[in-house]
């Protein structure tokens, strides 16, 4: 048994200087801690001073102004038709002829070129008329000359009856009663006439009250088709107005319940950071509170050693040489010089190894400065490039908006062209019928005149009027469409120009907000680099301060008992043999 404890001699040694250590070191403890009066003193910590973030108020969004809905109702004057009768029709007709008729004189009159003729009809019927007329007047005079045709005829007469013996007053009756029967078929032929003239007079105005009503007819309908379209009108222009109410409820739904779901979610965000940080806060408390613990009683187990050695006998030599040991037969014990030089080298170590370290945390940092601002580099490269390709596209769709608008132009110009040239084809080739039928027209009626059967030429004038009263209405139709077409045009033209300039003005708004957003941004991310940089800074001097501390404090404790240092460095010493020996016969077993 003796035998085996001397083998392990040395190990035994080992954990009996390291069990006195203890002894000795855990009085000296307690001695501290009754002079401290039973308070273990901790390092202070600065509390944490809490610093709200600087979130940026949402900008409102501006709501387009919505239209202007005119209130107020405008009636139409009551129509005029409904007063007039086919008498004041009749007479307006006849004023309105009369009018136009001296109109057209006075204009002719007062022209300071060759007057216009109006072309006359080579007929001799008034002359014919006039020579009847005049015939018969003179055979109703009472006194009258005897004609000398008749005188001869009577001459005449009486010598056939001399030289024949043969009466002819029975022939000459005949005859004149043939003549007074022409004579009486002429005047009924000439009334029968006159009566058809009179019935297509009144077939012409009854026509011309039907044209009438069927032109009213056709205003009403006219007026019922633009009621319905104004009906209409209003209709879209009401569900409009719902529309753009519906988009400015929307924009101030989206303006009050935005900002309130964002500063929702940057409270959730910040309480999440808040508890990662609280945690983060616990363990490092807890781990400082261990580690506290540990330097705690490591001071402890210092105090007891150094009362321990207090307590120990000591041996007081009259003269002490600095450069030999103690000679006690301890494991590397040495003078007080090597001690001294070696304390030296392990401030140089230690320093450079400090040097090493803080070059590291620069170049880290430094490493992360370029990092963060390559970040931002890359980050204005992107919204430059976008902002590049956005002004592209705007540029693009404003150029393919404007040849749009070209190429509709040029096909309404053409499709304009187009329809005036086969307006006018038509309109000559409409002049020309209309011409070749009058000529025609004239030649028939001069044949019939010259017959003596003109009774059509007043519903044949008539139908004349009639067409081209239809061909007045046709025009000013036309010229009222392409009057609506030109106004409608113009009226989406100035709407279009008004929304590019509206969007034009809210990319500029944009623009602009970005552009302060981006600047905000630059300035919180300086200002969060500097207060980073100030704690960083802050962190260091603490820790450098603390460090300083605690070396100043551990090399008062060992100038105080060089000893006991020794003893604690000898103990430690042994114990990493002793680990070690256990460790080569765990594997040598």
């Amino acid at each position: 048994m003796i035998a085996k404890m001397l083998v392990f001699k040395h190990d035994i040694n080992g954990i009996l200087d390291h069990l006195h250590a203890k002894a000795f070191g855990m009085a000296a403890a307690r001695e501290t801690l009754k002079a401290n009066g039973g308070i273990v003193r901790v390092a202070s910590k600065e509390p944490t001073i809490p610093i709200a973030p600087n979130l940026t108020k949402p900008k409102p969004r501006p709501i387009a102004e919505p239209m202007r809905i005119p209130l107020e109702i405008k009636a139409n004057p009551v129509p005029e038709l409904n007063k007039l009768t086919l008498s004041d029709l009749e007479t307006q007709q006849k004023q309105r002829r009369e009018a136009a008729k001296q109109e057209v004189l006075k204009k002719y009159e007062e022209s300071s070129a060759q007057p216009f003729k109006l072309e006359e009809t080579r007929s001799n019927l008034d002359a014919i008329k006039k020579e009847v007329e005049d015939a018969r007047m003179a055979e109703l005079k009472l006194k009258f000359k005897a004609k000398p045709k008749k005188q001869e005829k009577e001459a005449k007469i009486l010598q056939a009856y001399e030289s024949d013996l043969r009466d002819a007053s029975e022939f000459y009756r005949w005859q004149s009663d043939m003549i007074k029967k022409d004579d009486e078929d002429h005047r009924r032929q000439v009334e029968m006439r006159r009566l058809e003239m009179a019935q297509a007079q009144h077939e012409a105005i009854e026509a011309s009250l039907r044209a009438k009503a069927e032109n009213r007819e056709v205003a009403i309908q006219m007026k019922l088709v633009a009621r319905e379209n104004d009906e209409k009108r209003r209709q879209e222009e009401l569900e409009l107005n719902q529309q753009y109410q519906q988009i400015a409820t929307d924009i101030k739904q989206t303006r009050e319940v935005a900002p309130r779901e964002a500063e929702e979610r940057v409270r959730l965000e910040n309480a999440r950071k808040r508890e990662e940080l609280n945690a983060m806060l616990e363990a490092e408390r807890q781990r400082k509170a261990e580690q506290d613990a540990i330097d705690q009683a490591q001071r402890e187990d210092l105090i007891r050693q150094i009362r321990a050695l207090d307590r120990v006998h000591r041996e007081h030599v009259a003269v002490f040489d600095p450069t030999e040991s103690s000679n006690y037969g301890l494991l590397e014990e040495m003078s007080l010089v090597e001690l001294r030089e070696r304390l030296q080298m392990k401030k140089v170590q230690e320093a450079e190894w400090e040097a090493e370290r803080r070059e590291h945390i620069l170049e880290s940092k430094k490493d992360k400065e370029e990092d963060l601002k390559s970040r931002v580099q890359n980050i204005a490269r992107i919204r430059q490039s976008a902002a590049t390709a956005n002004r592209a596209a705007r540029a693009r769709k404003k150029q393919l908006e404007l040849e749009k608008l070209e190429k509709e132009k040029k096909m309404r110009d053409e499709g304009n062209l187009k329809l005036a040239a086969k307006m006018t084809k038509q309109r000559a080739e409409r002049e020309a019928d209309a011409r070749r039928l009058r000529d025609e027209e004239e030649l028939i009626a001069n044949k019939r005149m010259f017959l003596g059967a003109a009774k059509n030429m007043l519903e044949e004038r008539h139908f004349m009027q009639q067409s081209l009263g239809a061909e007045r209405e046709a025009t000013i139709k036309q010229r009222a469409t392409q009057t609506d077409a030109r106004t409608d045009a113009a009226t989406k033209l100035m709407a279009k120009n008004v929304r590019h300039l509206y969007r034009h003005q809210q990319a500029l708004v944009k623009e602009h907000e970005f552009a302060a957003k981006d600047e905000l941004n630059e300035r919180a991310t300086l200002e969060t680099k500097a207060r980073l940089r100030d704690d960083k800074d802050h962190r260091k001097a603490t820790v450098r301060h603390e460090k300083n501390r605690r070396l100043h404090a551990h090399e008062i404790l060992q100038n105080r008992n060089a000893y006991a240092t020794e003893i604690s460095k000898t103990d430690v010493l042994n114990g990493r043999r002793f680990d070690a020996a256990r460790s080569s016969n765990q594997l040598d077993a």
